[in-house]
Order: C-alpha cells, then sequence, then structure tokens
C-alpha cells in the first residue's frame, strides 16, 4: 500500500486523486453548508447539542445500568455514564460489551430518575424555579455567548450551580466569561468552568434524556 501511495505513474496518481475526491464527497455529505462537518461550526454545535436517543439506557456486561453518550465506531468502543450504586462515572467500554435494557414501567422511571441525580451532581446543574436574569423579566430572554441560543426560565434552560447563570445544550454557562451584559456595561465572571465543557456536554444530554423520557 505504502508502495502503492508513491506510484509516480500517471494511472497511479489519477486513481489517488479519485479517492481522496470521494473521501472529501463523503465528508461533505454530511453538512448541508457544503463543508466538511468537523470544520462547519453550525453542523458541529447542532451535532453536540442533539438529544440522545431513547434507547441509550442499556445494561454492561456486568449488569450494571449505563447510558450510551457516544459510539466511537473506530476502536469500537463506547463513552457510556455508568451507576455504581448511587454515584456514577463515565467510562469507554468496548460496544460488544452493552446489553439491551430490560427494565420498564416505574423500575425504568426510577432508573431514569437516578441517572438525573447523578447528572446534575457531576455536571454542577441544576433547574431553577423562577428567572435568573433580569433581562428576560424586563426584556427579552438572553443568549449564550458562544451558540447565541436564547435561554430563560421559560424554556427550561438549566443552570450552573457555580455562577448561578443558565447552561446551553452544549454545555456553555458564564463561568470565566469576560464581556458586557445587555446593558452595555462590562463585566467578568470568575472562576472558571468547574468542569470540562465536554463533559458537562455528556451530563447535560443525560438531564435532558431523562427529563423527556416517559
Amino acid at each position: 500500500m505504502e508502495n502503492a501511495e508513491k506510484d509516480p505513474s500517471p494511472q497511479a496518481v489519477a486513481e489517488r486523486v479519485a479517492r481522496r475526491t470521494e473521501r472529501r464527497h463523503s465528508a461533505i455529505a454530511g453538512c448541508k453548508h457544503g463543508l466538511n462537518p468537523r470544520s462547519c461550526d453550525p453542523c458541529r454545535c447542532a451535532k453536540e447539542a442533539e438529544p440522545l436517543p431513547a434507547d441509550a439506557v442499556r445494561l454492561t456486561s456486568g449488569g450494571q445500568p449505563a447510558i450510551v453518550l457516544r459510539l466511537q465506531p473506530e476502536s469500537k468502543t463506547a463513552r457510556v455514564l455508568v451507576l455504581e450504586g448511587q454515584k456514577g462515572e463515565i467510562v469507554t467500554v468496548d460496544e460488544s460489551a452493552l446489553r439491551a435494557n430490560v427494565l420498564a414501567g416505574e423500575p425504568y422511571r426510577a432508573l431514569l430518575d437516578l441517572f438525573h441525580s447523578v447528572a446534575l451532581e457531576g455536571g454542577c446543574l441544576f433547574h431553577p424555579n423562577g428567572p435568573l436574569t433580569s433581562r428576560e423579566q424586563a426584556y427579552s430572554p438572553p443568549s449564550c455567548h458562544e451558540c447565541r441560543t436564547e435561554l430563560s426560565f421559560e424554556k427550561a434552560s438549566l443552570g450552573c450551580r457555580q455562577c448561578l447563570y443558565y447552561v446551553c445544550g452544549r454545555g456553555h454557562c458564564l463561568c470565566g466569561y469576560t464581556g458586557w451584559n445587555y446593558l452595555g456595561q462590562p463585566f467578568s465572571q470568575r472562576p472558571g468552568p468547574p468542569i470540562r465543557r465536554a463533559e458537562r456536554l455528556d451530563y447535560v444530554r443525560v438531564v435532558r434524556l431523562c427529563t423527556h423520557s416517559t
């Protein structure tokens, strides 16, 4: 294969170009903007905010309840949130070690409630009991400084336990952010995020799954 990649003959060069073009077109096919999804911000944002499927709840080979956060086909593994008693841990397991969930009815609802509590704690999240900003009460809903998603109590947005501001569907809050509020006043929110955004994103998606499942 290595020799084929170095073959300078016109036919070999044409074949290499065709393969690269096919790979590029295959990647672009996943983006409605005609770009590679990995470098297209709108597609990447939409992909990150995708809700977990209803069948994301599984069991490990050891019988532990787990929620599949994302499959990793290249390595045939899966990133999962596994329950250890009343606590949870995000780990990577072999995809073949996961089995279908067999719980239903009240036991399944109780399991989701436990995952819900674990995700709120792990993600430093909470469900607001009222508006977290004066802007949404006097003017209009605020939006995430990163993805521009509208956030508010009415939209059932989650809150961050540290900065007490809303958390968007991609895991952003105001922790560590410096900017201006809607009145044009500068502010700086310290300290930085209490958890890596990629990890918080997983917990946000688990909360959404648990609160929207019946």
